[in-house]
């Protein structure tokens, strides 16, 4: 959009510069060819400067509107998407955080904040820098991570993942919860990473249940075990007829 205002503007300027070229030159030698006396012409090319000038700035006008046109439409269409954007993302169950190359917030939603445990979005950090110092993020071994291994410094050196699980506690309150997170960059038509983007889940209750299953999974193959081995002991002591 940037390079389409500049060469916009570059057109305005090469046409201004054609056109009043090509009057000068048009016009001077016009008065030349048929003024001869020195007090005429000098009226004469006060006039021209007159008449010039209501020309180029009619033409001005139209070139600058023009453009003026163009840049409201655009500028529209990007508010639209901004809008659009943000009723996505405000109707989205899951956590969501966009940020710029340096990892400056740029939008989230309010169930990035509930993910957080903060109360709104007001409450949210506005740059990732800031999040060692409230949070600590770990694998699920218990291993902490630097912030260099959490979800979006991965995501803004040009990592896409999906379900991505880490243990986030905070430090002031000391609540912990487990989140599954989908983060990948942003990139430009060149290629170039300008920002990223994290979809983030509590998946807390859903390991909880997945430990309690698998613990009474244990349970009852042990349970089993103890059956079988009571059902031979049974067995070897029945006196044979």
């Amino acid at each position: 959009m940037q390079t389409n205002r500049q060469s916009d503007i570059l057109k305005i300027v090469f046409i201004y510069t054609i056109l009043g070229s090509l009057w000068i030159f048009c016009s001077d030698s016009i008065s030349n060819w048929f003024v001869h006396d020195p007090d005429l012409l000098a009226r004469v090319a006060v006039a021209k400067g007159i008449i010039f000038i209501i020309i180029t700035s009619i033409l001005l006008y139209f070139l600058i509107n023009r453009l003026y046109t163009k840049v409201q439409k655009s500028t529209n269409a990007l508010q639209e998407s901004e809008a659009k954007l943000k009723t996505a993302l405000a109707s989205m169950t899951d956590a969501v955080f966009i940020s710029d190359a340096a990892g400056n917030l740029v939008e989230m939603n309010h169930a990035w904040a509930a993910f957080s445990r903060l109360r709104n979005k007001e409450e949210c950090l506005k740059t990732i820098t800031d999040y060692p110092d409230l949070f600590e993020v770990s694998q699920g071994n218990g291993t902490t991570l630097p912030i260099e291994q959490w979800a979006l410094p991965r995501a803004l050196r040009g990592e896409t993942v999906s379900n991505a699980e880490y243990t986030i506690r905070r430090k002031d309150t000391g609540e912990v919860w487990i989140g599954a997170y989908n983060f990948n960059p942003i990139r430009n038509n060149r290629e170039e990473i300008i920002g990223a983007v994290m979809v983030a889940r509590d998946i807390t209750e859903l390991k909880q249940k997945e430990q309690e299953q698998s613990q009474l999974k244990k349970q009852l193959q042990q349970a089993q075990k103890m059956e079988a081995i009571a059902l031979c002991v049974n067995v070897s002591e029945t006196p044979t007829p």
